[in-house]
Parts: C-alpha cells; sequence; structure tokens
C-alpha cells in the first residue's frame, strides 16, 4: 500500500459567548484557513511522530479612561486565540514549520500546567477574564490534545503580557475572536454580532459594526455570512475625540464526503418460504465508503436511520449496526458528525444500499458422534461432505485453480475449527479426520463455497466422542429418589423441581470420600411420565422438569430418568430408574422480636451493680399449623468425629446432655419457644413436627438460626501488668498520672466510668490519678449491665512530713501490694541503708536507730519481678528502680 498523504487546516481563536471567567472544556478544533502542514499515514509503515509547534505571546494593553478621566473598567478580558495564530501574518504555524494545532487535535486553554494535565478549569471559549489587572507578564499554558484519544497532549506555555505602553484606543479594545457556524445549502452561515459591541469595550455602547463599508443595522442576532467575511467594528469614546476599531472574521464550517454511492454486500442467513432473502450486515463498515477517501473516520461520529427523515432530525437511531438483519434492497441513511468542526457539524441523509448475494444452502447436519470407552478417537468427515454436498459438483481447491476450470455450477466443501475461520477461509482443517478425545466434543465449521458466485454458507456441527452405554448406567439407584419437600405455605396445590435432588441419578456422591460413578459435569438427567415414553425415549418438557405439579402430602409416580449427555453428544445410557415423588412440609418458625435475626444480632449478658450475671432469652415462634418438638443445642468444640477421617471437628449437640434442667419442648401453632441463657456460646434448636401431618409424605425437620451469646464484658485497664499495676515513674510532683481503661468484647463509646467513689463520666480517661490502689467501675449506657476492677499505680511520694500530724507522716512506694516479692531500701546521702521495708508495710517513720533523720533528701532502690499480661521473654525478670525524695520537717 503506498503513502496516503493528508493535510492538515487549523482553526483559528474562536467566540461563541460573553460572560465570566468560569472552569469549562472548550474542545476548539481545526478550520482550513491559510497554512498547512504534513502529516503522512500509512498501514504499512510506522506513523511518523506527530510534531507541535511553539504557540505565539499574546499581547493585550490594559484599559485606559473615559470622557471623565475615571477608568473605564477595573478588569481586562483577553481572547487567547492569538497563541495558535500570528496576531500580524494569521499564520498557525511557528517558526519552524511545524503546526501548532495539527490536523486531528484539539486545544484549551489553562492556568496552571497541572490544570492543564488533569483537564480542570479550561478557560471556556478562550476567554480569559482578569480583575484588578496590572502591566506585566503572566504564564499560560496550551493544551494540544488527540481528538481520537484524549489521553494523547501536548503541553506548551506562552506569556500573556498586559501593557500600558504605546496603547491607542484600538489596542485597548478588546481583541475579539473569529465567530464560527456550520455552512447551510447556500455556503453561508448564521451567526449572532447582537453581543459585540457590549464586549469590544467594557460596555462603551457608540459602537457601529460594517461589512465591506457597509454598515450593519437593524436584528444582529441571525446575521447570515459567507466564509471568511471580514467584520470591522468601530467606536467614538463617548465624551472624548478618541476613535478606535477591531475587526474578525467569520467563518463557515463545512466537510465534504465522498460523493460516490455506498452499499455493502453479504452473504444470504436465511431465506423465507416466498424466497424473499435475508442478510446480516455490519454497518459500520460502510462508513469508510462514506467519508472521503484518505480520511480519518475516526474524526466523525456516524450513526445510521432506517429513514431520511429520521437521519435529519437524528431520531430512532438503529441501535445495533453492527449486526442487522435486513432483506435484500433495504436502504439505510447515515448522519455525520464532524469532531473536527468547533460545532460539531452534521451532514445527514447520504445512503447506503444493502444487497444480499445468493448462497448455497447447506442442509441440516447432525453430530458426528462416538460411544466408545477409549481414550481417542479419528473421526472422519466423509459422511458430512456427503450431505453438504446434496448433489452438486464439488472439486478441490487444487482443480479449481486448473487453466481453463469452469466454475459454473461448482462448489468447494472446507471445515474449520472456527467461524470467524470459515467465514475468513483461513487456516483450512487438513485432512478428512478429527482426532477427539474421550469426554471431548469439537465444534466444527462447514465452508460450502459457489465458485461462479463467489458466494459462500457456513454451518456448526459438533464431532464428540462419548461415554458408552454401560458406563452411563446410573449405578445401584434403589428406592428411587429421595422424596422432595416443599415449605408449608397457605395453599394445597404446590409444583416441586424434579432436578434438586438428581446428583444420585447422575451416579454422583455428596459425600467428599466417595468416588463419583460419573466424574463429568456434561452428564444430564432426562425424564419421562411412563416407562413407554422412557422406552421411546419421548422426554418430559422442562417446564413440567422443574414445576411438577403436586399437592401437599400426594405421593405420585412412578416417574422414570434416564442419564444422558448434553448438547454436543448423543450417548444415553440403555437403562433408566423408577421413581416416585411425595410432597411433605416442614416447620416454618418466626424469631422474636421479627426483626432480631441470631447470626445478625449477637446477644450479651451482663452483670448488675451486684456483680449477678443477667440471663438472656433466645425466642421464636412457631408459625406452622402444627405443634413442632424444639430440641436445643449448644455449639461444642470438637464434638464430633468425622467417620472416614477420625478427626474431631466442632459441632451442635443437644444441651439436654450436658444440662439436666433442659427437655424438649412441644410448642403449638401460635405459641413461642424459650430458651434462657446465663452461660456465652453459640446455640440453634432443631425444629421437627410433633405429629407427621400427612399420611402418604413424610415431614422435614428444620435448624434455626445460630444465636451467639457473648460473654460480660470485661473492664481492663491499659498498660497495667498482671497484678494490675501500672509501672510509671513519670509521675508529677503531686505522685499522679493519666489512665485509660477499655472494654474487651464491647465498644468504649457504649459505657460511662467512674473512679473509685466519683461519679460517672463519658471518657474512658481519668487524669491526675494517685499513686496507690484505686477501683473503676463502667456501665452500659443502655442496658445498664456493669463491669468493674481493680488497679495501683507504681510511683513514688516526692516528699513526706514526720510531723505527728497524721498525715503523711510515713514514706512507702504505694501500687506495688501486688507484688508480694517487692523490696525497697532506703539511703542517706553517704549511701547508708537506713530502712528496708516492703509495700506492705506502713513505710518509714524517718527514723534511724530511733533517732529522727534531719530535713534533707534521702535515696531508695525498689526491687520487683516483671509480670507483663502477655507473654515476654522479660516476664520473671527482677527490675529495678532508683530515685530520690525529701524529707520535710
Amino acid at each position: 500500500m503506498g503513502k496516503r498523504m493528508w493535510l492538515s487546516l487549523f482553526v483559528l481563536s474562536g467566540f461563541l459567548s460573553v460572560g465570566a471567567v468560569v472552569g469549562g472544556t472548550n474542545p476548539f478544533d481545526y478550520l482550513g484557513n491559510k497554512e498547512t502542514a504534513e502529516v503522512y499515514n500509512d498501514q504499512d509503515e510506522p506513523q511518523p511522530e506527530v510534531k507541535f509547534g511553539k504557540p505565539f505571546n499574546v499581547e493585550q494593553c490594559l484599559p485606559g479612561l473615559d470622557a471623565f478621566n475615571a477608568p473605564v473598567t477595573n478588569r481586562v478580558i483577553v481572547y487567547l486565540g492569538d497563541a495558535i495564530r500570528n496576531e500580524n501574518s494569521g499564520s498557525v504555524v511557528d517558526s519552524e514549520g511545524n503546526a501548532i494545532v495539527p490536523k486531528g487535535y484539539k486545544y484549551s486553554f489553562f492556568n496552571t500546567e497541572n490544570d492543564a494535565r488533569n483537564n480542570n478549569n479550561a478557560f471556556l471559549n478562550d476567554r480569559l477574564e482578569i480583575h484588578g489587572p496590572v502591566a506585566g507578564e503572566r504564564i499560560i499554558w496550551l493544551k494540544v490534545y488527540s481528538v481520537i484519544d484524549n489521553t494523547k497532549y501536548n503541553l506548551e506555555s506562552f506569556n500573556l503580557v498586559l501593557t500600558n505602553e504605546n496603547c491607542d484606543l484600538s489596542k485597548r479594545l478588546v481583541k475579539l475572536p473569529n465567530l464560527y457556524s456550520c455552512a447551510d445549502t447556500n455556503d453561508e452561515g448564521t451567526f449572532n454580532l447582537s453581543r459585540i459591541g457590549n464586549e469590544l469595550y467594557y460596555g462603551q455602547t457608540s459602537v457601529k459594526l460594517s461589512v465591506n463599508g457597509f454598515e450593519l443595522i437593524g436584528d444582529l442576532t441571525n446575521y447570515k455570512a459567507k466564509n471568511n467575511t471580514e467584520v470591522l467594528v468601530e467606536i467614538d469614546l463617548s465624551g472624548t475625540n478618541e476613535k478606535g476599531s477591531r475587526s474578525f472574521r467569520l467563518y463557515t464550517e463545512s466537510f465534504e464526503l465522498n460523493p460516490n454511492e455506498v452499499s455493502l454486500v453479504v452473504n444470504q442467513s436465511k431465506e423465507d418460504l416466498d424466497g424473499t432473502q435475508y442478510g446480516v450486515f455490519n454497518l459500520n463498515t460502510a462508513k469508510e465508503q462514506i467519508i472521503l477517501q484518505g480520511d480519518n473516520v475516526d474524526y466523525y461520529t456516524i450513526t445510521f436511520y432506517n429513514t431520511k427523515d429520521d437521519s435529519e432530525k437524528g431520531i430512532n437511531v438503529i441501535p445495533t449496526p453492527e449486526a442487522l438483519e435486513v432483506v435484500d434492497g433495504t436502504v439505510v441513511y447515515s448522519r455525520i458528525v464532524s469532531n473536527l468542526t468547533k460545532n460539531f457539524c452534521v451532514k445527514s441523509g447520504k445512503s447506503v444500499a444493502l444487497k444480499v448475494m445468493d448462497k448455497p444452502l447447506i442442509p441440516k447436519l447432525g453430530n458426528l458422534y462416538y460411544c466408545e470407552d477409549r481414550p481417542s478417537k479419528n473421526i472422519p468427515l466423509t459422511d458430512q461432505t456427503v450431505v453438504i454436498a446434496d448433489g452438486r459438483t464439488i472439486v478441490t481447491e487444487e482443480e479449481s485453480q486448473e487453466e481453463g476450470f469452469d466454475p459454473t455450477d461448482k462448489f468447494t466443501i472446507d471445515y474449520f475449527n472456527s467461524k470467524a475461520d470459515a467465514d475468513s477461509n483461513q487456516n483450512k482443517i487438513v485432512g478428512v479426520e478429527i482426532v477427539v478425545d474421550q469426554n471431548q466434543f469439537k465444534p466444527i465449521w462447514a465452508r460450502l463455497t459457489d465458485l461462479k458466485k463467489k458466494s459462500f454458507s457456513t454451518a456448526m456441527f459438533y464431532v464428540s466422542l462419548g461415554y458408552d452405554t454401560e458406563t452411563l448406567k446410573s449405578g445401584e439407584v434403589s428406592g428411587g429418589i429421595t422424596p422432595f419437600y416443599q415449605i408449608e405455605t397457605n395453599t394445597l396445590s404446590y409444583s416441586v423441581n424434579l432436578r434438586k435432588n438428581e446428583n444420585e441419578v447422575k451416579g454422583k456422591s455428596s459425600w467428599e470420600n466417595i468416588a463419583d460413578l460419573n466424574p463429568t459435569d456434561k452428564i444430564r438427567v432426562v425424564y419421562y411420565k411412563s416407562d413407554a415414553d422412557a422406552k421411546m425415549d419421548k422426554r418430559m418438557d422442562e417446564t413440567m422438569v422443574t414445576a411438577y405439579p403436586i399437592k401437599m402430602g400426594e405421593k405420585k409416580g412412578p416417574l422414570f430418568a434416564r442419564v444422558i449427555m448434553e448438547d454436543g453428544f448423543d450417548c444415553k445410557a440403555s437403562n433408566y430408574v423408577e421413581f416416585y415423588i411425595t410432597l411433605g412440609t416442614m416447620p416454618s418458625i418466626e424469631y422474636i422480636p421479627v426483626t432480631n435475626i441470631p447470626s445478625k444480632s449477637p446477644l450479651y449478658l451482663c452483670q448488675d451493680i451486684n456483680g449477678n450475671v443477667n440471663p438472656v432469652e433466645l425466642e421464636f415462634k412457631n408459625t406452622s399449623k402444627y405443634p413442632v418438638k424444639v430440641m436445643w443445642k449448644v455449639e461444642v468444640v470438637d464434638g464430633c468425629t468425622d467417620i472416614f477421617t477420625g478427626q474431631k471437628f466442632t459441632c451442635f449437640l443437644p444441651l439436654k446432655n450436658y444440662e439436666n434442667d433442659i427437655v424438649d419442648q412441644v410448642v403449638g401453632p401460635g405459641e413461642v419457644a424459650t430458651l434462657s441463657r446465663s452461660i456465652a456460646g453459640k446455640y440453634r434448636a432443631d425444629v421437627i413436627f410433633e405429629e407427621e401431618p400427612f399420611k402418604d409424605a413424610k415431614s422435614k425437620g428444620i435448624d434455626t438460626d445460630v444465636w451467639t451469646v457473648f460473654a460480660p464484658p470485661i473492664l481492663e485497664v491499659q498498660d497495667a501488668d498482671a497484678k494490675g499495676m501500672i509501672n510509671s515513674m513519670e509521675i508529677d510532683e503531686k505522685g499522679e498520672t493519666k489512665v485509660e481503661l477499655s472494654i474487651v468484647g464491647g465498644d468504649v463509646n457504649d459505657y460511662e466510668f467512674a473512679l473509685d467513689n466519683g461519679g460517672f463520666q463519658q471518657s474512658n480517661q481519668f487524669y491526675n490519678v494517685p499513686i496507690g490502689d484505686h477501683s473503676v467501675r463502667a456501665r452500659n449506657k443502655i442496658t445498664s449491665c456493669s463491669t468493674s476492677t481493680t488497679f495501683s499505680v507504681f510511683g513514688f511520694p516526692k516528699y513526706f512530713t514526720p510531723n505527728g500530724d497524721g498525715y503523711n507522716d510515713t514514706w512507702n512506694i504505694p501500687g506495688l501490694k501486688g507484688h508480694q516479692e517487692a523490696r525497697i531500701y532506703i539511703y542517706d546521702k553517704s549511701g547508708r541503708l537506713l530502712k528496708q521495708l516492703s509495700p506492705f508495710t506502713e513505710g518509714w517513720d524517718g527514723t534511724w536507730n530511733g533517732k529522727a533523720m534531719p530535713s534533707t533528701d534521702y535515696w531508695f532502690t525498689v526491687e520487683f519481678v516483671n509480670d507483663y499480661k502477655a507473654p515476654n521473654d522479660k516476664n520473671g525478670q527482677k527490675v529495678s528502680y532508683k530515685g530520690h525524695f525529701s524529707l520535710k520537717r
């Protein structure tokens, strides 16, 4: 394929509407104005990288003064279109000849590089409005992105220069952008010029618009103009002698389509009895014919319609153009939207003729199947070839290529592994046999080609090797299928799904350790109403199989079932089994309260203020029509043994086996079954009817959902050791510290807390807790359940005053009473041992050998053994702390 070159045309800046600067998208595109850039596109060669030009800097004079020497405005409006088009020359390529916006690309302007990369806050309509402007430069970012894939883009920055130098009135006017409109049938566009005057100089209204020297007057809302019309806008600044002008251009947008007729030709898909031929068309393949040769179809949005009127209005689009099956001679109509035009211009009504080619018909093909006990088999295709030929003259591909070959009434037959290969006539199966493995079926596509008309047909059939009839036997099924059960409702007429319990007919096991007789997922069961139907293989309709009518308590049968292999195989068992169905019932219950699903509503035991555990009630109502017997069960870890492996596993066992006062309950219709529990655990109940409600159909029991009863919450002091001691030597001068509480098996937000004899508070944290022994309580805000514990703060007083006033007369280290092994040694400044004591004594009274020691600092050493709650390699190790305190008299 040779190179195809397409020319890129570029857009000048655009003006759609006037308004305040807001974030938004601005997918401006290119138009054919002045310059071109060459870009090559060839499927046989790598596409060259697109080179992007550098945008031009944009300069705008700041607004001046009015007739009263007051600022015309405190803002400036800049249209940034000059960044992609040279203001003086109109060029849309940079100094190196690279297009700033190549064909197939659109652009937007942004304040920051980050906004440009993330496509945030684009300038709407290229319009930037700056309040309180000052002379200077600022950076603006141009993002040029592909109309096909907007993730492919190029970022470039340029300078916006605001100035007061060399600025006459014309340069202070807003640089009006060019306007664009889709061309009508007269190659004219419709433009709204009514707001141009107000935009020119910030609301100054003495404005005149003219074209070719003729002033435009009257309503300019729908002004008609040819392509590339220049509009001059002049202003006389009221109260002054200043005059100024700006000009802009009006461009009409259009695009060309392929002038040739468009048609699609496909093979016949089907034919009615009256000879009407149908074909399946992919209308998307017509898009390349609709656009100009060498153009890129991805630059357009093309949709299809059944009528020309619908295409012009854009209504009732054909929803599945990729697979439209219609009769020969159908005509559809297209609607083409150019994504490269600023206003997404539309052309509609171009027709696509749909033609159906006669194709040779293939008779209905049966499957080639074998039922043999072997690992694989070579299955010949010769029988299918005879059926497909159907009396036609069949030639080989080699014969059809011989010199002087006459293709009239000649055909070829080929085989393929996929429909795609058959349709494209690729990857033909070589040879006349197919190798198929046991329990495998292969879909094969045959292609019959008319060599004269170049038309063809395809058909699929299976080649399979299934099990033989002996293997397909259902096994030793005695007593038929297990009866079917249905939960009781308000009517006595029901239907059951016969497939519910059919695994035993398939020879499959419900136990993991028993091998299946038919270990394949391709086994299926068919059902028969009678023995005669089974012998003739007259199968029951599937709607009856899945909804067999039967009344409650009724017994029906015998019915019959046989094992076959599913579609793609034609193997079936020679034998069949007989079975009856009976429709029993099972109890129905309702949990109390109704919204309380046990597994989703755990129950918590709690203690009252005296430490007594309040029991919880497990309840449900018997909503059946008959009395039920209820056996309460409890979960027992390793309570059961697997009969195959001997391994222990957790299961539910009767609660009466463990507690003598628990007995089975009999609960009448509408009555409530209740179990009171004050022991944590998981519980459920087995519910069966007290007596069988029907004569011919047995009832079936049910298991309730599981109630989970949690032990009372435990109040825990964080950072306390196993003896309840907080080991904190970092206390303030008052010997106080912070204590934080937690709830094991609960949420602290559900509780309020109290320290010692104080009142309850919402926070679980207490501050300024003194050293020594303490008690804490927690109370549930909703249930009032409470829990408590004790702890001690390990610390030492900074001083003591042995003056006999009964307050602070001795020195000791409280908080260590849980550590029987703790020892405290007190020394004077010279290192002389004055006292050895334990935390259980009253402490040191400030004397040595009966002599009062002076007021000064004394040193101490304390030793005890680590005792952490969690396993720790430091447990059992002796630790010691040293410090000093003051004796004050």
